[in-house]
């Protein structure tokens, strides 16, 4: 996360301080200091008998958390203070799950890093976000010097927050997607991002007929099913949560009943450098809007 770029978090600029307006003062937020990073490992491990060293299983990532701190400017106090008000509710973490409660909260903050890799990021800098809620409501530092005397000054306020993201993954802000065909084909998935992304598919039918499809590569082997009936629906496979549901008259509701996965082979990932994925259709017409949708990922 470079601090000299911008900083969102919840439509809230947190990165737009900047010296303007009557008398020159600094107004805006900054963000001076970031901490992230350090995302612990679990796995299963033994100690195994009667040898030495340890048995161990699969690896996984667990969540990452973050912590920012930087400063309120205003250029006046009842500026500064209606600034600070913004900042609370942005990073108010009830808020942020009545915004989104299908996320539970976990919502972008969007940043940038530079890159030399200009061939992919023309114009230097790498748009990324992670989807983070607030672990509490922001910290304040109002200090009687820094806030005090006419109500004209400039004035700042220090401030930190702690977040944190259930998905550990850093990814680009831009999604990549596909639409499906009436001729199949393997897709080009690319992924320009140094970590395995998974995928999402909304697949929408108005036909009356039992539909199949079916996917196979990135490591799995996996057919999604859209029952019969005379409705209009809806069938939604997230490859993050790792769940189906149905959504018809209205009403979503879970249908894992609807995912099968062949060969012992679990949920797909996009890997690093990307790769193709096979896929096979049956039953019924495809929708122009059916599709396939994933960011691009970093560790």
């Amino acid at each position: 996360m470079d601090p000299v770029r911008p900083v969102a978090y919840r439509n809230l600029q947190l990165n737009d301080a900047s010296i303007g307006g009557t008398g020159e003062r600094i107004a805006g937020i900054a963000v001076e200091r970031i901490a992230y990073g350090g995302v612990n490992a679990y796995a299963y491990t033994e100690k195994r008998s009667n040898s030495d060293g340890f048995d161990a299983g699969e690896v996984f990532l667990g969540k990452r958390e973050i912590d920012l701190t930087g400063t309120i400017y205003g250029q006046s106090r009842a500026d500064l203070f209606d600034r600070k008000m913004r900042l609370v509710a942005a990073f108010t973490p009830t808020l942020a799950y009545a915004t989104s409660p299908i996320d539970y909260g976990y919502l972008p903050l969007t940043f940038e890093e530079p890159t030399l890799n200009t061939d992919d990021w023309p114009n230097g800098y790498i748009p990324l976000m992670m989807r983070v809620r607030a672990r509490s409501t922001p910290e304040f530092q109002i200090v009687r010097d820094a806030v005090g005397g006419e109500d004209a000054r400039g004035l700042a306020i220090p401030w930190s927050v702690s977040l944190e993201a259930k998905d550990p993954r850093i990814y680009c802000q831009q999604a990549q997607q596909f639409y499906f065909s009436a001729s199949p084909s393997p897709i080009d998935l690319p992924n320009r991002g140094l970590y395995g992304t998974p995928f999402r598919i909304e697949w929408p039918s108005n036909g009356t007929v039992e539909e199949k499809l079916s996917l196979i590569g990135l490591g799995s082997s996996m057919t999604l099913t859209i029952p019969a009936s005379a409705t209009p629906r809806t069938l939604y496979y997230d490859g993050v949560e790792k769940y189906v549901t149905l959504e018809q008259s209205g009403l979503e509701s879970l249908r894992m009943d609807l995912l099968t996965f062949a060969n012992d082979t679990t949920h797909p990932e996009v890997p690093p450098g990307g790769d193709d994925l096979s896929w096979s259709h049956t039953g019924g017409s495809i929708s122009s809007e059916a599709r396939l949708i994933y960011w691009e990922a970093w560790a």
